[in-house]
């Protein structure tokens, strides 16, 4: 194993012992932990605030004002561990097996900030052979589902051309994904005894119910086309309503996630919903008429076969890796999908082989550092 392997190990075995679950732990020591590693390496950076809640870890590398820049993203904090009796190690001392080094977070994403730290060394001692500026953004917002650091970032970076995410796998380039519309809707009926002598005239649950059975009935396979194969999805994620066992229930909310494609968009999943809840609350008679309520919303995202990240990184990845690398979209949503609202294009999935992504014994395959990094650092020298 090379020297450069050596050091990327250490410094994600560092990273793991520095618990950063997200809503758990405090960030600050782990971003003040890669603080202290640029600053030992002579690196300019900086810790990054949304007012005083630190949200992220930045390097520019500046070479010319007038090229373009392009920002290689990982996120510092991780998923919660869960119940630590299901690891079979501690999951913040980091353990090699074999080829495996297992912890929380390494494969997402602290083997990627450890990698793209190193690159990041590597070309500020170099940059004369840079064609573009780069950045290095380590988002400690990101399992929060915030995304403090890049939302921050993009204040003072709007014209980054592109992101290049650390996520773990190689087996593909992940290039897109289905976006998400997230409703809550509240459906209403009329209050009263359960042993009423009359049937219940308005049963908020009853309702709810009607309106599942038909959202969840809906065929969405005509919303696919060759660029986007993946089809929009309709998932009840929750249902909130009633009282006990004596009381009609008045009001009932049901929770729905909506996984976006371009042919099925937002106004076209709003639309469809709306009409569903209009014939639901006509079926009734309802007194009082159902509330929809839009929680959040990211489109669907794709890069185009022309892009210029999307086919230099193909490239450049097929080389290093010595077979073709295929790009695909993926079912869940992702940065990307952010980074498309602000018309940025990313590379959203390709990094070292794991195992166990957000579940217990989270590992990585050592040997397959070595590839990812070097398919990462000849992208960045390449990138004009």
């Amino acid at each position: 194993m090379s020297y450069q392997n050596d050091s990327i190990i250490e410094f994600l075995k560092t990273l793991i012992s520095i618990p950063s679950q997200a809503g758990i732990n405090n960030q600050m020591e782990i971003l003040e932990a890669v603080s202290s590693w640029f600053n030992k390496h002579d690196i300019k950076g900086k810790i990054l605030f949304n007012r005083k809640k630190p949200v992220a870890f930045l390097c520019d590398i500046v070479t010319n004002k007038n090229y373009p820049t392009y920002c290689f993203n990982a996120c510092l904090d991780t998923a919660p561990i869960g119940d630590i009796n299901n690891w079979d190690s501690d999951p913040f001392v980091p353990k090699i097996d074999g080829n495996w080094l297992f912890g929380r977070g390494a494969a997402d994403s602290k083997i990627a900030v450890s990698m793209f730290s190193h690159i990041a060394n590597e070309l500020t001692n170099n940059s004369t052979s840079l064609k573009s500026n780069l950045s290095f953004l380590f988002d400690c917002d990101e399992h929060t589902g915030s995304f403090g650091g890049i939302k921050k970032y993009l204040q003072e970076h709007k014209d980054t051309k592109g992101f290049f995410i650390g996520y773990p796998g190689n087996y593909v380039i992940v290039s897109g994904g289905r976006g998400f519309l997230r409703m809550e809707i509240t459906f209403f009926g009329i209050s009263q005894h359960t042993g009423d002598k009359n049937e219940a005239k308005e049963n908020a649950i009853i309702k709810a119910t009607k309106f599942i059975e038909k959202i969840t009935a809906l065929d969405l396979n005509q919303f696919t086309n060759k660029d986007f194969p993946l089809i929009p999805k309709i998932t009840i994620t929750k249902i909130d309503g009633g009282y006990n066992y004596t009381v009609v229930p008045d009001k009932c909310t049901v929770h729905v996630d909506i996984r976006l494609t371009p042919d099925f968009e937002y106004e076209c999943a709003n639309k469809t919903v709306k009409d569903i809840v209009n014939k639901v609350d006509e079926h009734f008679n309802s007194s009082k008429n159902a509330i929809i309520k839009t929680k959040d919303s990211w489109p669907a995202y794709y890069l185009q076969n022309d892009s210029y990240i999307l086919n230099t990184f193909k490239d450049i990845a097929s080389k290093q890796l010595g077979r073709v690398v295929d790009n695909k979209i993926c079912g869940p949503s992702n940065i990307g999908n952010l980074l498309a609202t602000h018309k940025i294009e990313a590379i959203c999935g390709f990094g070292v082989t794991y195992k166990n992504f957000h579940a217990a014994n989270e590992c990585i395959d050592i040997s397959s550092i070595t590839n990812i990094y070097d398919t990462y650092r000849n992208l960045a020298i390449s990138l004009s």
